[in-house]
């Protein structure tokens, strides 16, 4: 949701949808060949992202829609989270999976341009990221089905 807007991904994943009588109808407002997994939004701006480290950005409320600097996975994003940095552009958070590993990228210029978190997640299959308010948290499981992770930063860049 971004102020009265609802923006919404279709059940395939591959249609972003918008909603301005509060979701008693919609409009498609971009159709995609490859799936989206999660979107999120941070005031007008909105980030997208699915398959092979797909992303893509409105910074118009789900208007117009362009892609990002996406970074290259062997697998994909399955979640994105966003948060408001005081007088620099929106700060986003983006996990998934490369190959068997864990993965966090990161931006700091409003989903425009992503890069990697340096951390070991090896065998780590990531599913979710939160921003509570005062820190990120990602959490999943390991890839032999032993259990979930949770993962806790206060910047984006250093996890525990």
């Amino acid at each position: 949701m971004s102020g009265t807007r609802i923006i919404a991904l279709d059940l395939a994943g591959k249609e972003l949808l918008t909603s301005d009588d509060g979701g008693a109808s919609f409009q498609s407002q971009e159709s995609m060949t490859e799936a989206y997994h999660d979107l999120a939004a941070v005031g007008a701006s909105v980030a997208a992202v699915g398959i092979d480290g797909l992303i893509l950005r409105s910074t118009d409320a789900g208007s117009n829609w362009s892609s990002a600097t996406a970074p290259s996975l062997a697998n994909g994003l399955h979640s994105v989270a966003g948060r408001t940095d005081g007088s620099n552009p929106n700060q986003w958070l983006a996990v998934g999976l490369d190959g068997f590993d864990g993965a966090i990228f990161r931006s700091t210029d409003d989903a425009a341009n992503w890069s990697p978190v340096a951390t070991d997640l090896t065998d780590i299959v990531l599913s979710d990221v939160i921003w509570t308010g005062n820190r990120w948290l990602a959490c999943g499981r390991d890839n032999f089905f032993d259990g979930g992770v949770v993962y806790s930063s206060t910047d984006g860049l250093n996890w525990s």
